[in-house]
């Protein structure tokens, strides 16, 4: 979340330095073969992912603190 709530008008990209773990569970595997095929995309093809990812957190912290109703403990 380091980069949602610290932006500023930036974002992460390809090479700039910082590391990302992406992983999906979309490939499907094929039991009946010893061998498969894996798509994935290139390091440069990456950005629009960080970017919609950072935008997507933002708006939901945004939200939490705009439209949330408080919450009460079980005490309160």
């Amino acid at each position: 979340m380091s980069l949602e709530i610290g932006k500023v008008n930036g974002i992460d990209a390809d090479l700039v330095g910082d590391i990302l773990l992406e992983f999906s569970t979309t490939n499907v595997s094929n039991p009946s073969s010893m061998t498969g095929a894996i798509e994935f995309l290139f390091n440069n093809s990456t950005t629009f992912l960080f970017d919609a990812t950072i935008q997507y957190v933002e708006e939901a912290i945004v939200n939490s603190m705009i439209a949330a109703e408080t919450m009460r403990g079980q005490q309160n």
